[in-house]
């Protein structure tokens, strides 16, 4: 067995850093421009939110509500693991685009096809899941950002908020909108977390990416940024220059 004193990495500026980031807000809030500004994106596609970077060459994969999508995304993500190229294209950056749509899509089929002995389909149109539709859906969630952790290139995922009044305070918590518990322990798994807002000014619009906007889920290890950052992008948030 390989002595892991031989393996000892420093953390300085010549370190190849890979992270991982989670970025929630409204529909046209600019998560989706904001992760095409990372190095070499690939998007997995499951809401469209792609269509506002038809400027831009950027490969794509969509996904739809049917029979093993699930399995299908995650076989793909083994091998991109491996190989992390799209014909010439190198890898260096994944983007799921959304993780709110992605999870409506794994809990359609988890009930329009069930896999489990005894189970039968259900019309997710007309039917309430029930709690093991449920507990598939935590696991499947759970194994994608066990797979997303092992990725060997920046990760992205984009959703849409859930906002809970805190009945002590008054405020809003804010968390990112999946179905199902999953919610509340998604942030662990990101090395970074942005709450993005779309602001006009007189005749200018800008994209602001709150850093501390939420107690619930803050960005991690930023404290040398301003709570807000306009029209954010990789090299505003991650440039060497900007790493304490």
């Amino acid at each position: 067995m390989a002595d892991w004193l031989d393996e000892i990495n420093y953390y300085d500026e010549t370190m190849n850093q890979k992270v991982r980031v989670l970025v929630y807000g409204e529909s046209g809030s600019g998560k989706t421009t904001f992760a095409s500004t990372f190095p070499n994106v690939l998007f997995i596609d499951s809401d469209r939110g792609g269509r506002t970077l038809k400027q831009k060459h950027i490969p794509f994969i969509p996904l739809v509500r049917e029979r093993g999508v699930y399995k299908k995304l995650i076989q793909s993500l083994i091998k991109l693991k491996t190989e992390p190229t799209v014909g010439d294209y190198k890898l260096e950056t994944l983007v799921i685009d959304g993780i709110t749509s992605l999870a409506e899509i794994f809990l359609y089929e988890i009930m329009r096809f069930p896999d489990k002995p005894g189970r039968k389909p259900k019309d997710p149109l007309i039917e309430k899941p029930d709690w093991d539709d449920y507990s598939m859906l935590g696991s499947r969630l759970l194994m994608l950002h066990v797979q997303l952790a092992d990725m060997p290139f920046n990760v992205v995922v984009t959703g849409l908020p859930m906002l809970e009044k805190d009945e002590v305070t008054g405020g809003f918590i804010g968390k990112v909108n999946v179905i199902g518990g999953f919610r509340n322990s998604i942030a662990k798994h990101y090395d970074e977390v942005y709450f993005l807002t779309m602001q006009s000014n007189r005749n200018e619009t800008h994209s602001i990416a709150h850093l501390r906007k939420f107690k619930y889920y803050e960005a991690k290890s930023r404290d040398n940024l301003d709570p807000e950052v306009i029209d954010p992008s990789y090299d505003k948030l991650f440039s060497v220059s900007n790493e304490s």
